[in-house]
């Protein structure tokens, strides 16, 4: 089963002191994926971390309902993008960031917030949410 739509989260970069802290790059901000599975029902939230990416199944409803208002009050923009036609591709390697394996998801290649932003625009992303 594929995704039917995918979200994008863009996080505010936390500061030097609060990124350390953490042990994690969020100093450079952070982006994360959830979307819809073809049957509408199914959800999935991919939270990839520097020490390890957060993948969550969901099909409750009350649970979608729930995680995606965290996401959105998280995150300071968040785009939406139906899935182009590439396949997603396999495996994800340890030294990708998060940035790269969210734009692996689809199809494509990003190091920095800024590239994965221009990609997201070029397929056609539509912003939802912009603070």
């Amino acid at each position: 089963m594929m995704p039917a739509l995918f979200y994008f989260g863009f996080h505010k970069p936390a500061g030097v002191r609060e990124a350390w802290a953490r042990r994690d790059w969020s100093m450079f901000g952070h982006v994360e994926a959830w979307g819809v599975m073809e049957d509408g029902e199914t959800w999935f939230f991919l939270d990839p971390v520097a020490r390890r990416a957060h993948l969550r199944i969901e099909y409750r409803h009350d649970y979608v309902e729930n995680l995606l208002a965290n996401r959105f009050l998280a995150c300071e923009t968040v785009y939406r993008l139906a899935p182009p036609d590439t396949a997603i591709t396999l495996p994800f390697h340890p030294t990708m960031n998060c940035v790269s394996q969210c734009a692996h998801l689809i199809g494509a290649r990003a190091y920095s917030l800024g590239r994965f932003r221009r990609i997201l625009a070029a397929h056609g992303a539509q912003v939802v949410k912009c603070e």
